[in-house]
């Protein structure tokens, strides 16, 4: 990079309002194909841990999304018609998500950002 192009640092901070990262959730799932009415959006983004950041709400789609794509090859290859190519996701490719899924920052990061957007 050219000297000067980047010689700030503005911390953004995490989010804790609950709108603010239901948005962010729906934005990153707005293409996805979620065919389970029991899955409840709202109430998935109150179970994810306060300290997740954009990237980890991006990282636990990612995950849901391959966890879906999984179930429908193992479903494929026991089927012997034509391959069903529409990803569908469900309330458990959510829940096996987060359930294996540890946010990028601890409360000592937070703690150590929230100290240097201070000083």
């Amino acid at each position: 990079l050219r000297p000067g192009r980047f010689d700030k640092l503005i911390y953004i901070g995490i989010s804790n309002d609950h709108n603010d990262r239901r948005q962010m959730f729906q934005a990153l799932t707005q293409k996805f194909k979620i065919v389970d009415e029991e899955f409840d959006a709202d109430a998935f983004v109150r179970a994810c841990p306060l300290n997740m950041t954009g990237a980890d709400f991006y990282a636990l789609a990612s995950g849901a999304y391959l966890s879906a794509i999984r179930r429908l090859i193992t479903n494929n290859q026991e089927k012997d018609d034509e391959y069903d190519q529409i990803v569908h996701l469900i309330k458990s490719d959510f829940t096996d998500a987060l359930a294996t899924f540890t946010p990028s920052l601890d409360e000592n990061d937070i703690r150590q950002y929230e100290g240097l957007q201070k000083s």
